[in-house]
C-alpha cells in the first residue's frame, strides 16, 4: 500500500489518475495535461522569493494573444481570492466555468465553496445554479448538490434544507453528501410525522 501523501504526486508525475469506484477495482486512466497541471499546482507550495513579488515584465505578444485555459484562470482566481480581490476572482472563476472540460466544471464548485467559506450562501447557490445550467449531467453533480445543501443550511431555511437533503438522497444515494443529508433528516424529522 502506498502512502496517501505521496501517491497523488507519483500518479501525476506518471501522467495517470486513479478512480476508485465503490465495490469495484481501481481504475487507472491517462491524465490530460490540463488536469495534470491543475493537480501539480495544488500540491506545490507557492514560492515567496523576492523575484515572485517583483513586478513582472510584459509578456511577449504571442503569449498575450494566447487563449486563456480553465486551469490558468482557476489558478489566477485562487490567487486573487487569497489576496482579497474577490470581484476579480469571481470573474476568473466564471470565465473558466464558461470553457469546457473537467477544470471548467470544477471552477463553478470552487467559486461556490469560496462563497460558502466567506459566509455568502446566496452567492454560493448562484454559482451552483450556473454550474447546473452549464453542466446539467456533470461528473461533479453530487458534489454540487452537496454544496447547495450546505448553502441552505448556512441560510437557515429549514424547508429548503429538507428539500435539498431529500433530493440528494434520491439523486445521489450512495455518496458522502447523501449520507450527511440523511443524518440531518434523522436529526430533524418533518413536522407531523412521529
Amino acid at each position: 500500500m502506498q502512502r496517501r501523501d505521496v501517491t497523488p504526486i507519483a500518479m501525476v508525475a506518471s501522467e495517470q489518475r486513479v478512480r476508485v469506484p465503490k465495490d469495484a477495482p481501481v481504475i487507472h486512466e491517462a491524465l490530460e495535461p490540463a488536469a495534470r497541471a491543475a493537480i501539480r499546482a495544488a500540491f506545490e507550495p507557492v514560492a515567496r522569493s523576492p523575484e515572485s513579488t517583483a513586478p513582472r515584465s510584459r509578456r511577449p505578444a504571442d503569449a498575450a494573444d494566447a487563449p486563456a485555459t480553465a486551469v490558468g484562470l482557476v489558478a489566477e482566481a485562487d490567487a486573487l481570492w487569497r489576496r482579497g480581490e474577490r470581484d476579480r476572482a469571481r470573474e476568473r472563476y466564471r470565465k473558466a466555468g464558461a470553457l469546457s472540460g473537467p477544470t471548467a466544471e470544477a471552477a463553478w464548485l470552487a467559486l461556490a465553496r469560496r462563497e460558502l467559506s466567506a459566509g455568502a450562501p446566496s452567492a454560493a447557490t448562484a454559482a451552483i445554479e450556473a454550474y447546473e445550467a452549464r453542466f446539467a449531467a456533470g461528473e461533479l453533480a453530487s458534489e454540487a448538490a452537496g454544496i447547495a445543501y450546505r448553502a441552505a443550511l448556512q441560510q437557515g431555511d429549514l424547508r429548503l434544507v429538507r428539500r435539498r437533503a431529500e433530493s440528494l438522497q434520491k439523486r445521489h444515494p450512495h455518496t458522502p453528501q447523501a449520507e450527511a443529508a440523511a443524518r440531518w433528516l434523522r436529526a430533524n424529522p418533518a413536522q407531523g410525522t412521529q
